[in-house]
C-alpha cells in the first residue's frame, strides 16, 4: 500500500510539473503577443502624429508663400485662405483626439 501511494505521488508531481511548464509557456507567449501589439500601436500613433505635423508644416508654408506673394489689398484674398487653414486645423485636431 505504501509503495502504491509513493508511485501515485510521483505521478502527480510529474503531472503538476508538466502542467506548470505548459502554463508558464502560455503566459510567456501571451505576454510576448501583448507587448508586440502595444509596440505596434505606439509606432502607428507616432507615425500618425508625424504625418499630421508634416501636413501642418506644409499648410503653414503655403500660407506664408501666399502671404508673401500678395502685395496689394492683402486682407480680402487671404481671409478665405486663412479660414480654410483654420478649418483644416480644426479637422486635424478632431481626428487626433479620436
Amino acid at each position: 500500500m505504501l509503495l502504491y501511494a509513493k508511485d501515485r505521488l510521483y505521478r502527480n508531481a510529474a503531472t503538476f510539473s508538466a502542467a506548470a511548464a505548459l502554463a508558464g509557456s502560455a503566459v510567456g507567449g501571451i505576454t510576448s503577443m501583448l507587448s508586440t501589439v502595444f509596440v505596434q500601436r505606439a509606432q502607428v500613433l507616432a507615425q500618425r502624429i508625424a504625418e499630421q505635423k508634416s501636413k501642418l508644416q506644409r499648410l503653414y508654408g503655403d500660407f506664408i508663400d501666399e502671404a508673401s506673394v500678395q502685395n496689394h489689398d492683402i486682407v480680402d484674398p487671404l481671409r478665405s485662405f486663412s479660414e480654410s487653414c483654420r478649418a483644416e486645423l480644426r479637422d486635424l485636431s478632431f481626428h487626433s483626439s479620436v
